[in-house]
């Protein structure tokens, strides 16, 4: 089933079209559409947090959940960044996303997509008052690695998070180094997974 913010996303681009097309685009239609597509987003975060509310999802909600986080994606939704940071380890039935890696973690592919924002999300978790735990879960540390070296590269990915370490104190500190550990590992799709299922016996 199309959601609003499916259709919002085809008729984005179809203005884009329209106005690369005009000699003279139209402004405001582009910020109508903008402003649609900022509202829709919101909705979509909302429809999630409810879905990710539930105990237990069902297939549907699965795969409802898995297109609505792989549309934040598409659309670059920066906005939605806080929520896919938070639920980065939340599995779903990998339908929409086969041909990529980590498609049973939609999160990791749409944190990619929206790129630098992702990071700078990622490196504001980092902090104790922000987070909901005092040290972030290698679980979750693993994947973040994964999606910094996705969207900065090697070297300027550790150069961002050892910058980032040598400002911070304390249990900040604690977690950036952590993560700079885990991101030298340099693991391949397989090892992550690997160390994921290790974690959650």
């Amino acid at each position: 089933m199309i959601n609003r913010l499916t259709l919002i996303l085809f008729t984005g681009a179809l203005l884009s079209f329209q106005c690369t097309a005009q000699s003279k685009p139209n402004g405001s239609a582009i910020q109508i559409a903008y402003e649609q597509q900022n509202k829709a987003v919101t909705e979509t975060i909302d429809e999630c947090k409810r879905l990710l509310a539930k105990d237990k999802l069902t297939f549907s909600d699965s795969v409802k959940l898995e297109s609505r986080i792989s549309l934040f994606g598409l659309l670059r939704a920066e906005q939605a960044t806080s929520l896919l940071v938070q639920n980065v380890t939340r599995r779903t039935v990998g339908l929409m996303l086969e041909a990529r890696a980590f498609a049973d973690f939609p999160s990791v592919d749409a944190l990619i997509q929206i790129g630098n924002p992702s990071v700078h999300e990622i490196l504001r978790r980092m902090k104790p008052q922000i987070s909901t735990a005092t040290e972030y879960p290698e679980r979750d540390l693993h994947l973040f690695a994964y999606v910094i070296r996705q969207v900065d590269g090697d070297e300027v990915g550790l150069f961002r998070l050892e910058l980032e370490a040598k400002r911070a104190t304390g249990t900040h500190k604690l977690n950036l180094l952590n993560l700079i550990d885990i991101y030298k590992l340099n693991e391949t799709e397989a090892q992550i997974r690997v160390a994921l299922t290790a974690e959650e016996k």
